[in-house]
């Protein structure tokens, strides 16, 4: 039962490895998002005044298009401009 435990503990280790290195990837391949179709779709699709620096934009690839991504683990502060700017302004995606 203890090798089974290992074996697995193993396992979701080397997976948490990859996926680790993917995300690391990816955030490689981001790009400011200023003057980008991100940009675009956040003023005028979002109606979002005040866009965080830390949002990038992931460019397409292949059969997977472009995203906007951030890191997490920042912290926004409740009630500065750019949560009242959230909170006012944003609609659910249809």
């Amino acid at each position: 039962m203890l090798r089974l435990t290992r074996d697995a503990a193993a396992h979701h280790e080397a997976e948490e490895m990859k996926r680790r290195e993917l995300v690391r990837h990816l955030w490689r391949k981001t790009q400011s998002i200023e003057l980008t179709i991100g940009e675009i779709y956040l003023r005028e699709v979002r109606e979002l005044e005040i866009i965080p620096p830390v949002l990038r934009l992931l460019p397409a690839d292949g059969p997977y298009p472009a995203a906007v991504v951030a890191p997490l683990g920042i912290g926004v502060e409740i009630g500065s401009p750019f949560t009242r700017s959230i909170f006012r302004r944003c609609r659910p995606c249809t």
